[in-house]
């Protein structure tokens, strides 16, 4: 009797439980019943893998100078993203001085579509703003149907779902993606658990700092000869070091005794870094490229593909806004350490223009991969 009363209460207890989880679902689900996402992804690109996912981040902080830099001072990707925006609305509104583009933060200027505000309680007090922001919206899974987008910085602290609650009319940018600007280990993982994303995404492993048997540890469970190692909340390649794997013991130790006999900046980065956690990847090799404007020199590349994702009518639109190279500071015939043959600097001049046929290829990749991860982050 004792364990029938004990199965009876206990799948009352399963029943509640499930109807709580499922609650909670709809509830997330009808909080995004429309997205719009503007994201950047960076990887390498060979034949025998496709497509490996170093990055994926959001569009906001990047500057995509390069771009405009390789088709001489036209940037295609700030204007096919206004383009992309400008058409739905009569009136939105942007943190302009939030972009790090300068081409995007001019084209936000001058387009007439756009309202300039430096943050959400300027916005909550401008009457146009709430004009349009409390209007009702009769089906909210239609893009079409709302009265403006809101473009912020996706480091914004403010709670989204009460946002979006007070202001129907409007659609807030980057909602699906904002848990995500800034940390590297909930973006790596959310590649997890599908066999498409994974075989897009290097081994990787997250690793405490006091782990015992730390580099043998690693070398084990990535097996590549040469390794990179990741913070777990950066962007803009802070921290990030690659190596070959006889280094990684005596490296470990010099970074994690809060060593200071660096030069690099990407080393003496982790003597201020807090984290117990840390991010280890295999390296990806990719095919040598050269540049007329860099002497014709062989460098390693990385590709940077950047999008514009739409949820809408309960229907996924992925629109690709361009392409190009990030390089590394050296060629691959100049002497010096990994991360100067290998890790992209991100200045002038070191960009690339992408072969087309190639990056049709990673494109394709990546079309399928995000699909997955945005039916993740959407809850579809």
């Amino acid at each position: 009797m004792m364990f029938q009363k004990i199965s009876f209460l206990f799948c009352i207890y399963l029943q509640c439980y499930g109807a709580i989880v499922a609650d909670q679902l709809k509830t997330r689900a009808k909080y995004l019943p429309i997205d719009v996402s503007f994201i950047i992804v960076d990887l390498k690109y060979n034949e025998e893998r496709g497509a490996q996912i170093c990055e994926v981040q959001h569009g906001v902080p990047s500057a995509f100078r390069g771009h405009a830099m390789l088709y001489e001072g036209k940037n295609l990707i700030a204007e096919y993203l206004l383009n992309g925006l400008s058409g739905y609305y009569e009136k939105s509104w942007a943190a302009i001085d939030s972009f790090a583009d300068p081409s995007t933060k001019k084209l936000l200027k001058d387009d007439a579509h756009w309202s300039k505000v430096s943050s959400f309680k300027e916005l909550e007090q401008t009457q146009e703003f709430l004009n349009y922001a409390v209007r009702p919206v009769k089906d909210p899974s239609d893009l079409s149907q709302y009265h403006g987008f809101v473009f912020m910085s996706p480091n914004t602290a403010i709670d989204r779902e009460i946002f979006q609650k007070k202001y129907p009319g409007v659609v807030l940018i980057d909602n699906a993606f904002y848990n995500y600007a800034d940390n590297k280990f909930k973006m790596t993982d959310l590649l997890m658990g599908h066999p498409l994303t994974e075989q897009h995404k290097p081994k990787w492993g997250l690793y405490q700092k006091n782990d015992e048997n730390l580099a043998d540890k690693i070398i084990t469970e990535i097996g590549s000869d040469i390794l990179v190692i990741k913070p777990t909340h950066e962007y803009l390649g802070k921290g990030v070091i690659i190596l070959r794997k006889e280094e990684l013991k005596s490296t470990l130790e010099h970074l994690f005794n809060n060593s200071r006999d660096f030069q690099d900046p990407a080393y003496t980065y982790w003597k201020d870094n807090k984290s117990r956690d840390f991010l280890v990847e295999e390296f990806i090799e990719v095919l040598p490229v050269s540049f007329p404007h860099l002497e014709n020199k062989f460098y390693s590349p990385t590709l940077r593909l950047v999008y514009l994702l739409f949820y809408d009518k309960q229907e996924i639109h992925i629109k690709s806004l361009g392409g190009y190279y990030t390089l590394p500071k050296n060629s691959l015939c100049e002497e010096g350490s990994l991360n100067e043959q290998y890790k992209s600097c991100i200045r002038m001049p070191f960009f690339g223009k992408v072969d087309p046929v190639l990056r049709e290829a990673a494109e394709s990749d990546m079309y399928e991969v995000l699909k997955v991860i945005y039916m993740k982050l959407l809850n579809i």
